[in-house]
């Protein structure tokens, strides 16, 4: 134990606390000795015990008053934490819920997806509901183009037929393979050629930029494609891609969705389809390619194939020598192609 001696009211004593507790005890009295004195100042001299018990008093009230907003404020504290357990509890059951949504789409989704591999096996990436293949757009610009266009001339209808001008292309070259092709297939689509420059345009506007349209036999090399794991050098060898017969202007056609596709391979229909089956529309597909690269006049979008292409059906041989592919779109004409190999 340790002996502290203090003054009080100008008396000393001497008391007694736990060893290192007596700084903290001069604290005290100092207080207590303060108190004392200002209520001797204030009220003066009502005898010593009497201002004694005045002092307890005080520092009692002083005490219950601090020890009520300790309480109140530990209430406080606890109600704070009871609404943060409360709101805690709401998130993970949030949470949890969530991720009963989320699991339950992605069920959702491999249900349909399996649903479609089995009952919908045609479905692929084309720009058409029910094509195989998986080619879809195929872009060539003027910088780059994927044919070259003989010079075309220029026809005119007559009285019986009036219509504007049409620029007819060659479209009678032969389609030429290499060595270790073995898997030549085709694709008709509808082509259409930009007649302005433009960038970022909506699918609104799309169809102001189009001159017109032709047809484009998108010839591919399957066994390259599947060598290659994408479409570039398999759509891209010399010949491919003959189109014509010519182009026909935009007011010739009143809706680009509603043509009937036809390809026929020695006389034998093999896709007979209509561009209503598109499911990514024309304005869609300018639109898309404008925001990726600015579109210049004379450039070519092909919009993808129907079903019918050799790919992945066993029960239609892919092109071989001496073959000939006839290709019409409604209102657009025909081409027609034969199959030469060369070393």
């Amino acid at each position: 134990m340790a002996n502290v001696s203090i003054k009080f009211n100008n008396k000393e004593f001497l008391l007694s606390c736990e060893d290192g507790q007596e700084e903290h005890l001069e604290e005290l009295l100092i207080h207590i000795n303060q108190k004392f004195n200002d209520l001797k100042n204030n009220l003066g001299n009502l005898g010593e015990n009497k201002l004694l018990l005045i002092t307890a008093v005080k520092i009692m009230d002083e005490y219950y008053e601090t020890k009520k907003k300790v309480d109140q404020k530990k209430n406080e504290l606890k109600d704070l934490s009871n609404k943060f357990k409360e709101l805690k509890s709401l998130i993970y059951d949030y949470r949890d819920k969530k991720e009963e949504e989320i699991q339950e789409l992605k069920k959702n989704h491999l249900n349909f997806k399996n649903e479609i591999e089995v009952n919908h096996k045609k479905y692929g990436l084309s720009a058409y509901n029910y094509h195989s293949d998986g080619a879809g757009i195929c872009h060539a610009s003027h910088r780059r183009p994927l044919f070259n266009l003989r010079p075309g001339y220029i026809t005119f209808g007559g009285s019986e037929s009036p219509c504007s001008g049409l620029r007819h292309f060659q479209a009678d070259s032969h389609l030429i393979s290499w060595l270790h092709n073995k898997e030549l297939d085709y694709e008709i689509e509808l082509a259409l050629i930009i007649g302005k420059k433009c960038k970022n345009i909506t699918e609104q506007d799309a169809m102001n930029y189009v001159f017109g349209s032709m047809i484009l036999n998108d010839v591919s090399a399957r066994d390259i494609q599947e060598m290659d794991k994408q479409f570039t050098r398999a759509k891209s060898f010399d010949t491919f891609a003959p189109c014509g017969p010519w182009i026909t202007t935009k007011d010739e056609i009143d809706d680009p969705h509603n043509l009937k596709l036809l390809t026929k391979v020695n006389g034998t229909v093999r896709q007979d389809s209509t561009t209503s089956n598109m499911f990514i529309k024309i304005p869609s597909i300018i639109s898309i390619l404008s925001k990726s690269m600015t579109l210049e006049p004379g450039d070519i979008i092909s919009t993808g194939t129907s079903a019918g292409v050799a790919l992945n059906n066993p029960n239609i041989p892919y092109l071989k020598e001496g073959d000939v592919i006839e290709m019409e779109i409604e209102k657009l004409g025909s081409i027609k192609n034969a199959v030469r190999f060369v070393d």
